[in-house]
């Protein structure tokens, strides 16, 4: 998704598997990190707390 984009305009359906392809735990999380509340860093160590990486 673009800089800008509204999800809300893109399906549930397609938000969620958008958000387990990033292996977030929910669809909220991801809404963050879409809506820039949620920097690549803050995402990283969101994996390595998950042990994911």
């Amino acid at each position: 998704m673009s800089m800008g984009s509204n999800y809300k305009t893109v399906g549930d359906n397609l938000l969620i598997q958008m958000y387990k392809q990033l292996r977030m735990s929910n669809l909220s999380e991801f809404k963050k990190y879409i809506e820039c509340k949620y920097s690549y860093d803050n995402y990283i160590q969101y994996l390595k707390e998950k042990n994911e990486i």
